[in-house]
């Protein structure tokens, strides 16, 4: 199958809770969720961008037990981590040999955490 398409412009601005997203870790990507979006300072609070808590993929959540490379924080009683906004892409799905974007769980057939795709195609 083709690479995935590009990210569309604009497409950060309008993540909404709850929408299913892809996120990169290690050169691949994985289906989440965001849960919430938050603010993000540089260290001299001069520049301002928005980040995500995405629930943390349960393939991931392993992984995360024997590394420090994820940023965990707790939230909703799930195990969730923040990014910022650059690691993620639309929930891409190959279907009927096109790339549709899926935004919610009752559109996703697939497992939510699962391994969509391997490579750096974008990032």
């Amino acid at each position: 199958r083709p690479c995935a398409p590009p990210t569309p412009s604009g497409f950060l601005e309008s993540l909404q809770v709850e929408q299913l997203v892809q996120v990169n870790h290690s050169g691949r990507w994985y289906t989440t969720m965001v849960t919430e979006r938050v603010e993000l300072n540089d260290a001299q609070g001069d520049n301002e961008s928005t980040g995500f808590i995405i629930l943390l993929p349960s393939c991931l959540a392993l992984k995360h037990h024997a590394t420090s490379a994820i940023s965990s924080v707790s939230t909703h009683g799930e195990l969730s981590y923040l990014v910022a906004g650059e690691r993620l892409r639309p929930n891409w799905v190959y279907e009927g040999g096109q790339w549709i974007q899926v935004t919610m769980e009752e559109d996703e057939d697939k497992e939510e955490d699962e391994e969509v795709e391997e490579g750096t195609d974008e990032e």
